[in-house]
This record gives C-alpha cells, structure tokens and sequence, in this order.
C-alpha cells in the first residue's frame, strides 16, 4: 500500500473536501482525486460518499480511517519505546534541599556502569513540569511536600529526624515538650496534610502538639533563624547544617522523613524502571 496515499486519504476525511485536502498536501486537486480513486480500488470499497463540494466518510471509511489512526499511534508509540529502551541516561530531579545519601543510587550505579544517573535540583513544581514534558525521567521528593497524583510513586528511603535548635533555647527548655508549646515551628513546607499529620505524632509521643508555625522558603533561611534563637525546625538527621549553635535533638524513631521517587506510569524505558526497583524500599 503506498503510505503517501494513506496520508492523502487521511486528509481527505479530516477537510471532508478534496480541494482543501489537496491544497494542504499541495498537490492537485486531480492528483488527490486519482489517490482516493486508486486507494477505493486497492480496498476494495467505497471510502467517501461525495455531496456537492463536501467528501464525507462513507460506514466502511470511517472503519478504514478509524483502524489507520490507531496503527498510526501504535507506530509512534512503538517508536518512542524503542528509543527509551535504548537510553543510556537517566535524568533524576531532586526536589530536595536537605542532604539524603540514598544507598541505593551508588549501588545501581556501580552495576550499571553503562548507564549515567545525572542530577538537578529546583522546587517540585518546576520538576514536575520536566517529568510530564519527558524532560527528566523522575523525581525526588520528600514526604513534607505534596506530589502530584498524575505520576507513580514510590517511597524509596526514610530516616529518623531530629529538632533542630539553637543550643542557648535548648539550655532554656531542656526538654521537647516545652519547645513544641513556647516555640515557632521554622519550616519550608505548607503541606497541610504533613503538619497536621507531624503535629499529631508530636501529641502522641511527647504529649504536646506543635504550636506556631512559620514558613520559610530556603533551608538556609530556616538555619539562619534557628543561629539566631528564632523557633526550631524538624529536619531529618541527615541534613548538614554548618551552624556551631544549632544542634540537634533525635526525636522518637516512629517520626521518620521518607523519599519517594515520582516517574511516569506506564514508562517503558526499561532503565528507569530497573533504577526505581533498584531503590524501592524492599
């Protein structure tokens, strides 16, 4: 069958006008009328039902139109999967500015040597936007920012978290209770389901929910008023601080910060779905 045909007849039934459709192909509008001719002997059938200027789709047509349609999406879905499968890159974004080693992305990386793993960091909204525009494979993200439910998740790491205070308040209250119930909680994200949820755990355990709340944008602005006896934050034990004043207090091990990995559902690029197992909490 000759595909320039195909595509003739497709035109054809998208105008419902030979004219047009021949304009758009730029060919003649005899040309386009010979194709249609050529391609109705080849199937065997009438495809269009011709009334005054306008070509309209006869029952078989639309059948015929309907049927190449979905083998022209097959084909470019076969394409795109063939391309992804022969990837040898992976894009991570990482929503993320406390410091999380996750073990598993050296260990994939050390059993993958053919395969580069490279990294960028921006806010979740921006990284979102690559992942949906195939700009980047997946995302990192942790469990005090919300994800988009149009991708996959899989929670991929956790640790245990620690107050982060001034050492001077820490002196002042000596105990967590009393900060939970004086102090400003300094924190990045307004998440509302993660404070309410976080604010119960601290009820529960300590007894006291978590009072005030104040949002920063910037780990370092939380740091920065944390140096300077301004609240405390919740962080998890990983996170490098570099201030002399701000220490940390572990909290109970039931309040732990989780990682999880956002990808496309339905990928086919059989790299990115072996790195997500590789780092999928077993």
């Amino acid at each position: 069958m000759d595909l320039s045909k195909i595509r003739y007849f497709l035109k054809a039934a998208e105008l419902e006008n030979f004219s047009e459709a021949a304009e758009e192909c730029n060919i003649s509008q005899a040309t386009m009328s010979k194709y249609i001719s050529n391609l109705e002997e080849e199937v065997g059938f009438e495809l269009f039902a011709r009334e005054h200027r306008k070509a309209f789709l006869t029952p078989s047509g639309r059948r015929l139109y309907r049927g190449i349609r979905q083998i022209e999406d097959d084909y470019h879905k076969l394409l795109l999967e063939i391309r992804d499968s022969s990837k040898k890159e992976i894009r991570v974004g990482i929503a993320m500015q406390e410091y999380f080693e996750i073990p598993g992305i050296q260990s994939y990386q050390e059993n993958n040597p053919n395969i580069s793993v490279n990294f960028n960091f921006d806010n979740l909204a921006n990284l979102e936007k690559q992942l949906s525009s195939h700009a980047i494979d997946a995302v990192l993200y942790s469990s005090a920012q919300e994800g988009s439910h149009d991708f996959q998740a899989a929670e991929v790491f956790e640790t245990g978290t620690a107050l982060f205070i001034n050492r001077d308040l820490w002196k002042k209250y000596q105990n967590i209770p009393a900060i939970l119930k004086n102090e400003t909680l300094i924190t990045k994200t307004d998440f509302e389901w993660y404070l309410s949820h976080l604010s119960e755990q601290m009820r529960a355990i300590y007894g006291t929910a978590i009072g005030k709340i104040e949002k920063r944008d910037m780990l370092m602005d939380q740091l920065m008023q944390l140096n300077q006896k301004k609240g405390y934050s919740i962080l998890p034990l990983t996170t490098v601080h570099g201030f002399d004043q701000v220490i940390l207090v572990p909290l109970d091990a039931s309040v732990r910060s989780k990682v999880f990995m956002e990808y496309r559902p339905g990928d086919n690029n059989n790299a990115i779905r072996s790195f997500v197992d590789s780092l999928r909490v077993k």
